[in-house]
């Protein structure tokens, strides 16, 4: 994962929310961001354009191409990374006995494991 040409940049950051732009360049994978520290995030736009209102979320789900911007509260001053939680913790399958389905997702004990992007601080 690279951020502006660069592998797990550090951005320093006002106290204050911030506002980011993503974009999934992948060629061929969907992306599950989410904070490392489950700050919620706000989407504001999409490839659409403005949302009529905020969307908080706790992770943010992009295939391939998509586009988000979100805000972020960094307010109380803590270094936040951002992180791609899929492909990690407990992936989506599918029980051939049970039939029941799970879900991939990231939980603050299977949080350790994910990739970190880029560091906010």
């Amino acid at each position: 994962m690279l951020t502006n040409g660069a592998q797990y940049p550090k951005h320093i950051t006002p106290k204050d929310w911030v506002r980011l732009r993503l974009l999934n360049g992948c060629n061929a994978r969907s992306l599950r961001l989410a904070t490392s520290d489950e700050r919620p995030m706000y989407v504001i736009a999409s490839d659409g354009g403005f949302l009529n209102e905020p969307i908080k979320v706790n992770e943010l789900e992009m295939i391939i191409g998509e586009r988000f911007e979100v805000l972020i509260d960094l307010s109380d001053g803590k270094a936040v990374d951002l992180v791609r939680s899929n492909g990690h913790g407990i992936t989506s399958v599918q029980s051939k006995t049970t039939g029941i389905k799970s879900r991939n997702y990231v939980t603050k004990r299977t949080r350790q494991f994910t990739d970190k992007i880029g560091k906010l601080i």
